[in-house]
Parts: structure tokens; sequence; C-alpha cells
């Protein structure tokens, strides 16, 4: 009898106890925050006068088989007093967990709230990526990522979007490293997007780069052919203006030095060719010849007199060809 009443005070005793140590409310609004694989299970603060809470989580094996039964406590907060847990370091970004949280004041405690079922790798917010562009005469596009992509192995990607400022036609390519475009037109300003692939389609919960824009340059050959054009044609033009100037400002001088070896030689009028061919008119005076009483007397040579000559045929305009003949 006396051990029947001894039970139940016993478990009488043990029920208020229960009551006494749940009279926690259990913590609300558990919800699992990821950013770049940095993850955080986040929760409502509990009323109390020094409350702390315990997080745990619990690894589902999907496709393994059963689940395993076994809570492991996440050693940054066992225990915290803020109403957050960080559990990035504690759990690999490719586990299924499940997380469950509860509060502690003193001897009181409260039930467990638990979180849904969480994988970072297909959970997290990517994004966004950090794109560098340089500009040759191609485009380069380097990207890095804000975390680290081990986990991802291949399955995350990059879409690289381009096209002309102020246009609306798209390009793009898939790429797993920094892309390299060259079917791009110098002088052209293009404008580039990044945005996370996984297993070939774009990802939802990502956010794209910032837009950058950039002017291609051209490249150092053309550049050099371009001024090498561009000097020649001036070399060109300017020869061309001075051989303009010269025919101008020279042209009547030249004229006047050539004249001399260009014209024809001189003629003289007609009335005074027929003079120079007719002597008599030039010659008038005959030889002298000895008499018959002078016959005795050694010959003298003879001589050619020359007289003056008339010049009375010669018209004014004739001066040079009058002092040529000496009148």
């Amino acid at each position: 009898m006396i051990l029947k009443y001894m039970s139940c005070i016993f478990f009488i005793s043990q029920g208020i106890l229960r009551g006494v140590w749940t009279l926690l409310p259990a913590p609300e609004n558990v919800t699992v925050v990821s950013e770049n694989l940095h993850s955080e299970l986040r929760w409502s603060p509990v009323q109390g006068n020094h409350i702390k809470y315990t997080v745990q989580y619990r690894i589902q094996r999907l496709g393994w088989g059963s689940n395993s039964n076994e809570w492991l406590d996440i050693q940054t907060c066992a225990p915290t007093v803020v109403e957050r847990c960080d559990f990035t370091s504690d759990i690999r970004a490719s586990f299924n967990v499940t997380l469950r949280v509860r509060a502690q004041d003193g001897n009181q405690t409260s039930p467990w709230s638990q979180s849904k079922l969480f994988q970072a790798i297909s959970q997290t917010r990517l994004g966004p990526p950090n794109v560098t562009l340089i500009t040759k005469h191609k485009l380069h596009v380097y990207i890095s990522d804000p975390f680290q992509r081990t986990d991802f192995a291949d399955n995350l990607r990059y879409r690289v979007s381009y096209w002309p400022e102020n246009q609306n036609l798209t390009h793009s390519v898939d790429s797993l490293s920094p892309v390299v475009i060259d079917n791009i037109e110098v002088g052209v300003k293009y404008c580039v997007e990044v945005h996370y692939l996984q297993n070939h389609r774009l990802r939802n919960n990502s956010v794209p780069s910032a837009r950058q824009c950039v002017v291609i340059p051209e490249s150092e050959e053309a550049r050099v052919i371009r001024i090498l054009w561009v000097v020649a044609v001036a070399v060109a033009v300017a020869g061309a203006l001075m051989l303009g100037c010269i025919y101008g400002v020279g042209k009547d001088k030249l004229k006047q030095l050539l004249q001399p070896l260009l014209q024809p030689p001189l003629q003289p009028a007609g009335h005074i060719r027929e003079f120079l061919m007719e002597e008599d008119h030039f010659l008038h005076l005959p030889e002298s010849s000895t008499t018959k009483g002078e016959s005795s007397h050694p010959t003298r040579p003879r001589t050619r007199v020359y007289g003056v000559p008339n010049c009375s045929f010669l018209m004014k305009s004739d001066e040079l060809l009058a002092q040529h003949i000496g009148c």
C-alpha cells in the first residue's frame, strides 16, 4: 500500500515538474536565411528574464534509405542569447538538413520549433558576381564569385550577355571561365551583364551583375595603319596645293623664259629677202680695168670696191636689219 502511494506521488510530481518545465512558449517564425552560402537560422524572440537558445540539426539522407534520427548541437549556438544562429561552418552546403531551436530560462524550457528542409547549394541566394571588363581590340570579361564555389563543381556556370548600347539586340555566351568576345565593332559602346546558370538553366534565386558599358578601342596595328593613311593623304593634298600655287604664281615667268626657245627663227620681210638676193643692188661699183696706153705698165691687183648700200627701200620698222647692213 505504501508503495502504491509512493508511486502515485512520484507520477504526480513528475507531471507538476513537466508542467513547470514547459511554461516557456516555443520560438516562432523559424526560418533559414542564406546568401552566397552564408547561412543562418533566425526566429522571433521569446519573452523571459534570462532567455538562452539551443539550436540543433539533423541530416536528411535523401535517397539513402531511412533518415537519421540523431540531432546534433551546433557548437556556436549551444547555447546563444541572440535570435539567430550562423551554421555555415558546421554544415556542408550540399547537405539536406532540418534545424530546430528551443528557448530556456533557468529551469524552464520551451518546446522545439523546427525549420523546413534546407540545402544551401540549391536554396542560397547567389550574387551578384564581380565583373571586370578589359578592352583591347577584343572585350575580355573577368568574373569572380562572392563565395567559394567548390561545392558547385561544374554545375554552376555564367551566362555573359552583351549588346550595343541603345539597341535591343542581345548576344550571350555560357562559360565556366573568363570570356573573350571578338565579334564586336571598334568604336561602339557595348554593355555587359552576367547571370548564374545552374544545371544549364538560369538560377532563379540569384542576382545578376550590375550592368557595365565600355567603348571598344581600335587595336594598335589598326591605329598605326590609320595614322599612315592620314599622313599619306595629307602629304598628297599638300603636294597638290603646292603645285597649284607654283603653277598659278610662276606660269607667266616660266612663259617668258621658254618663249625664246619655242619661237621659230627670225624671217625677214619679203622685200628684204628680194633685196638680199639681188647682188647688183648691194654691189653697184664694177671692177676697174686698164687702158690700152697703160698696157706696158705692170698690172695691179684687181680690187672689188664696195659702195654704200642703198637703204631707201627699207621701212621704218626694219631698224634691226638697217643696223646689220650698215645703213
